[in-house]
């Protein structure tokens, strides 16, 4: 599992977020991306907004205990 996103800078407008949201979805429709995609057996879940900000912290805290468990950081 590896933890994939897009962020932006803060202070960004909402018409600034909607042109890149959309951008990604025409994106997501094109044939090379879906070729892409069925190659490389990706998880292909599309996130926006609060729903992306939860995922994103749940990860955080996954990626982080498995970092632990494996003594990766420092105590």
């Amino acid at each position: 599992v590896m933890l994939r996103g897009i962020f932006m800078a803060p202070g960004v407008t909402p018409d600034q977020v909607e042109f890149y949201v959309n951008l990604f979805k025409k994106v997501r429709e094109t044939a090379e991306w879906k070729d892409f995609m069925e190659k490389g057996a990706f998880n292909q879940e599309f996130m926006t907004g609060a729903q992306y900000v939860k995922w994103v912290e749940a990860a955080e805290k996954t990626h982080q205990d498995l970092m632990k468990e494996a003594g990766f950081l420092a105590k």
